[in-house]
């Protein structure tokens, strides 16, 4: 397969659980008392990343064999504090730091308790960048996204228990990243915030 799909194959991927696992928090509300589901903090069905709410991003970690999967998407705004193409080099620079951050997994997550080796990586600050010779501001983004995917290869991914997320140290507009975790046996959420950076992964 080519690796360059991979970014795109797991961005519909993740969407495709996003929506089944929505459809799932609904189901579970009714019935809280079924034996043998576990209770979970389910803060996500109330609002999904159409919502485009600023200082928000929405994180998804799937754990599927040896390899943990993470995806993020967070309005512009959030991240470089504004959602239009840049217009100079100070924008410019505020591009290039929010892609340094992003680019350096170190910033953005820590794994708890299992060593993992970052294997593939995308990140999409596009809709940012100026368009050289193209004075059309037709297509202008009015509510302009960063993404970033990232694949690990972790050997006992299975007894992963928690991550912290580091990205409000580096993003100060972000105040609150909403997070899905999805593994073979178990689903949950949370909402987490600068004083609560801990992802339970059970």
């Amino acid at each position: 397969m080519n690796s360059s799909l991979l970014p795109t194959i797991f961005l519909v991927f993740v969407s495709f659980l996003y929506v089944a696992y929505i459809a799932a928090v609904h189901a579970s509300e009714h019935n809280h008392n079924k034996a043998g589901t576990p209770h979970h903090d389910h803060h996500v069905h109330s609002s999904n990343l159409q919502a485009h709410v600023h200082g928000m991003a929405e994180l998804t970690v799937v754990v599927e064999g040896k390899q943990v999967q993470i995806n993020l998407i967070a309005p512009a705004e959030s991240i470089v504090g504004f959602e239009h193409r840049a217009q100079d080099e100070q924008e410019l620079a505020q591009i290039n730091y929010a892609k340094q951050q992003l680019t350096n997994t170190a910033q953005v997550l820590k794994f708890a308790n299992v060593k993992c080796q970052l294997t593939e990586q995308f990140i999409d600050l596009q809709s940012l960048m100026p368009k050289p010779d193209s004075h059309d501001d037709s297509h202008q983004h009015e509510h302009a996204e960063v993404s970033a995917t990232y694949l690990f290869n972790c050997q006992q991914a299975h007894t992963l228990e928690s991550m912290t997320i580091e990205l409000f140290k580096h993003f100060s507009r972000l105040t609150k990243v909403r997070a899905i975790w999805l593994t073979r046996t178990q689903q949950g959420s949370a909402t987490l915030i600068p004083s609560n950076t801990v992802l339970e992964l059970r």
